[in-house]
C-alpha cells in the first residue's frame, strides 16, 4: 500500500520525516548545549523540557479539533470525514517550521539568553535559554501533524487502517534510526543553523500536501483500490 496508495505514501513519508527529526535533536541538543555552549551534563539536559512543552500543549489543539470533526461526520450521516483532519496539519507543519528555523539562527553560542527563566527543581536554580520556545515549537509541531497523519489515514482507509499504519511504522522506524547518525556529520559539515534551515525548508516543501489533499480527494479516492471513491 505504501508504493500503491498515494495517500499512504505522502503522509507516511511526511508522519516519519517529524517523528525521525525528534530522534534527530536528541542527538543535537548535546552537542548544541554541552560541547559549543559547555554546559554541564545535567544543565545541558534541561532544553529537552522545552520539548515535552510543546508536546503537551499541542494536545490542546488536536482535542481542539474534535467538535469541528464531529460535526462534519454527524453532517455526513455519521461516515468518517477524513479531510477535516487536515488544516491542523498545516499548522503543526507552520509551527514545525518556525521552530526549526528558530532554533537554527539562536543556537549559536554567540548568541546569550536575554530572558533566563529560573525553575526550582529540588537541585537549584537552572537557567533555560530561550531556544526552548522553539524547540517548543517542534515539540508541538511534531505532535500536531504525527497524531493528524495517523487520524488520517484511520480514517481514509478503515478496515485496512492496520495495513496503512504498519506502513508508516516501518517507515518511521527506518527514518528514526537513521537521522541520528546523520546529526553529527551534518552539524560539522553544515553547522547548526543552515543544517536547521535545511530541515526548516523540507518542512516548508511539504506544507501544501494537505491542501493537494483537499483538492484532490475525490480523484485520489477514485484511484484508490481500498476506499470509496466519494
Amino acid at each position: 500500500m505504501f508504493f500503491t496508495e498515494p495517500m499512504v505514501a505522502c503522509l507516511a513519508l511526511y508522519a516519519s520525516f517529524t517523528y525521525s527529526l525528534i530522534y534527530l535533536i536528541l542527538e543535537v541538543f548535546p552537542i548544541v548545549f554541552k560541547e559549543n555552549r559547555k554546559w554541564s551534563l545535567i544543565v545541558s539536559t534541561l532544553p529537552f523540557l522545552s520539548i515535552l512543552v510543546g508536546v503537551g500543549c499541542a494536545v490542546f489543539i488536536n482535542f481542539a479539533n474534535q467538535p469541528r470533526y464531529k460535526r462534519a461526520v454527524k453532517a455526513n450521516c455519521g461516515k468518517a470525514v477524513p479531510e477535516v483532519r487536515l488544516p491542523p496539519i498545516i499548522v503543526g507543519g507552520i509551527l514545525l517550521s518556525v521552530g526549526l528555523f528558530w532554533f537554527g539562527w539562536t543556537a549559536a553560542p554567540k548568541y546569550p539568553w536575554p530572558q533566563p527563566i529560573a525553575a526550582d527543581g529540588g537541585f537549584g536554580y537552572f537557567k533555560l535559554q530561550p531556544n526552548n520556545p522553539a524547540t517548543g515549537f517542534i515539540g508541538a509541531g511534531f505532535n500536531i501533524g504525527f497524531q493528524q497523519c495517523l487520524d488520517f489515514l484511520v480514517d481514509t482507509y478503515g478496515p485496512y487502517a492496520a495495513s496503512t499504519v504498519s506502513a508508516n511504522t516501518i517507515l518511521r522506524s527506518v527514518l528514526a534510526c537513521a537521522m541520528p547518525m546523520a546529526a553529527r556529520p551534518m552539524l560539522l559539515s553544515l553547522e547548526i543553523g543552515p543544517a536547521a534551515s535545511l530541515l526548516g525548508g523540507i518542512s516548508c516543501a511539504a506544507l501544501p500536501v494537505p491542501l493537494l489533499f483537499m483538492r484532490y480527494r475525490r480523484a485520489l479516492r477514485r484511484k484508490s483500490k481500498f476506499v470509496d471513491g466519494e
